[in-house]
C-alpha cells in the first residue's frame, strides 16, 4: 500500500496480536505511547506499547511490548475510548460499558485479570443495551461526557460520569434516534461542536451539531457518503477532515469539511486503500465485512491505524496523504474560482476592456482573501466548553457534586 508504514514488531507482540483473534475497534492513548485493540471472541482487551519515529522523510513504527487484559465484564468488547493513559472504557456488545482501570507497567506480566471499576447498563436507568462503540469527552471538573452507540436499538446516549466518584454517572438520556440504523460508531471533533454516527443499514455517516438545541427531534446535518458499511470514524484534530473506516470495502474514506462547517452531503475527497485483494477477499465473507474496522488516529495528525480481523494491525502516514491532498485541494479551488470568474465576466462583454481587467484583479484579490480567512479559522476557539450542549446541561450537576464533595457526602 502506498502509503503504509513500515513496523517493526517485538516477538511477544507479534505472538499476542496472532492471538487475539477477530478485532473491532483500535484506539490510541491520549500520550501516543500505547494503543489498545478489542479482541471481540476472545473477550480480551491487547495493549500494545508503541513508539512512533519521525524524521523529515520518512515514518517509523515500532510496537516493542504488549499486555493482556482479561475480566469477567468483558463481553463481546467491540468499542474503546481511553479517558486518560491510565483508565480505557469498553463497550461490550453482550454486555455493559464499562471502566477499567490499566494495571501498572513496570510489572513483568503479559496478563491482567481485572474488575470493572463501573459498569453502565445493569441499571435500567442507563438505558444502555447492545453497546457497540463510545466516545467519552471531558467537560471540565473531572466531569465526562460519554456518547453510546446501542448497536441494535438504534439510540445514542449520553452519560454525565464524576471522575472523582469512579465514574458514576450523574445523567443519563436518550440522546439520539432520528435516522439511525444500527449506529455502528461514534466521533466528535475537538471543539465538540460536531457529532458524527456510523449508520452501518443506511451505508453513510451522520452528522450531528452539538448545541443546546440538540435532542431526540434532531436530524442531522451532514451526511458523508459513498461508503458500504461505516465502521470506525474519527475527525482529525484540526476538525476539517473525518476518517470513515469501510467494513465492506479495502478503504479509508477522507471527506473534508465544506468551508466552515459540515451541513450538507460529502462525498470522500479520497479513499485510501489499507490492504490487498487477498486480504480482502479472505474476510470478506459476506458485504459487511473484509474491510478494515477500527480506526484511530495520533493527536499529531500524522498516523493512522487500522484493525480487522484478517489485518489485526496496519499503520499509514496521514500527515503524507494530507499533504497530497491539499495540493490537489489548491488546484482544484483555483480552477473553480477561474471557473466562476469567468462565467461573471460573461454576463459584462458589454462593459469596458479596463472593466473588465478591474474585475479579474478584484475576483483573484478575493479569492486569495478567502483562502487565508480558512487558514485563520484553523485556530481553536477559546473558552469553547462553555458553549457546549454538555457543560450547559451540567451546570447544576456541577454545582450539586461540589456541595456534595465539601459536606464529605461522596468521596
Amino acid at each position: 500500500m502506498p502509503f503504509q508504514i513500515e513496523v517493526t514488531i517485538a516477538d511477544n507482540v507479534q505472538k499476542a496480536l496472532a492471538e487475539i483473534g477477530r478485532t473491532e475497534d483500535v484506539k490510541f492513548s491520549p500520550d501516543n505511547r500505547c494503543i489498545a485493540i478489542a479482541g471481540f471472541l476472545k473477550n480480551q482487551i491487547l495493549i500494545i506499547d508503541i513508539q512512533i519515529d519521525e524524521s523529515a522523510t520518512t515514518k517509523r513504527i515500532i510496537l516493542s511490548d504488549s499486555i493482556t487484559i482479561t475480566s469477567t465484564s468483558l463481553k463481546f468488547p467491540h468499542g474503546l475510548c481511553f479517558i486518560n493513559n491510565q483508565t480505557l472504557s469498553v463497550a461490550n456488545r453482550g454486555g455493559e460499558v464499562i471502566i477499567l482501570a490499566l494495571p501498572d507497567r513496570n510489572k513483568k506480566q503479559t496478563s491482567y485479570e481485572l474488575s470493572a471499576i463501573q459498569a453502565l447498563g445493569i441499571d435500567p436507568a442507563h438505558q444502555i443495551k447492545t453497546p457497540g462503540s463510545l466516545i467519552v469527552i471531558p467537560i471540565g471538573l473531572d466531569l465526562y461526557d460519554m456518547l453510546v452507540c446501542n448497536n441494535y436499538t438504534n439510540k445514542v446516549t449520553r452519560h454525565i460520569l464524576d471522575g472523582q466518584a469512579k465514574y458514576r454517572t450523574l445523567r443519563n438520556e436518550i440522546l439520539l434516534n432520528q435516522g439511525l440504523d444500527v449506529p455502528d460508531g461514534v466521533a466528535a471533533d475537538e471543539e465538540y461542536k460536531w457529532i458524527a454516527i456510523s449508520n452501518h443499514n443506511t451505508h453513510n455517516v451522520l452528522i450531528f451539531k452539538n448545541d443546546p438545541s440538540l435532542n431526540l427531534q434532531s436530524k442531522p446535518e451532514g451526511t458523508l457518503k459513498n461508503v458500504k458499511y461505516p465502521h470506525g470514524i474519527c475527525f482529525t484534530k484540526d476538525s476539517n477532515f473525518i476518517l470513515a473506516a469501510d467494513a465492506g470495502g479495502p478503504y479509508v474514506h477522507i471527506y473534508a469539511k465544506n468551508g466552515t462547517d459540515w451541513k450538507g452531503d460529502f462525498d470522500p475527497i479520497v479513499s485510501i486503500r489499507t490492504m490487498d485483494d487477498h486480504i480482502y477477499l479472505k474476510g470478506n465473507y459476506n458485504p459487511q465485512e473484509g474491510g478494515p474496522k477500527g480506526l484511530d488516529i495520533t493527536n499529531n495528525m500524522n498516523v493512522f491505524v487500522t484493525t480487522c480481523d484478517q489485518q489485526t494491525i496496519a499503520f499509514f502516514d496521514l500527515e503524507k496523504i494530507l499533504d497530497e491532498y491539499k495540493i490537489e485541494e489548491d488546484k482544484s479551488r483555483l480552477q473553480q474560482a477561474a471557473d466562476n470568474s469567468q462565467k461573471e465576466l460573461i454576463k459584462k462583454l458589454g462593459l469596458s476592456r479596463e472593466v473588465l481587467i478591474r474585475e479579474l484583479f478584484d475576483t483573484d484579490t478575493k479569492m486569495r482573501m478567502h483562502m487565508a480567512d480558512m487558514e485563520a479559522s484553523h485556530s481553536k476557539e477559546i473558552q469553547w466548553i462553555h458553549n457546549t450542549h454538555s457543560w450547559k446541561i451540567t451546570a447544576p450537576l456541577r454545582r450539586i457534586s461540589s456541595f456534595l464533595r465539601n459536606a464529605k457526602i461522596i468521596n
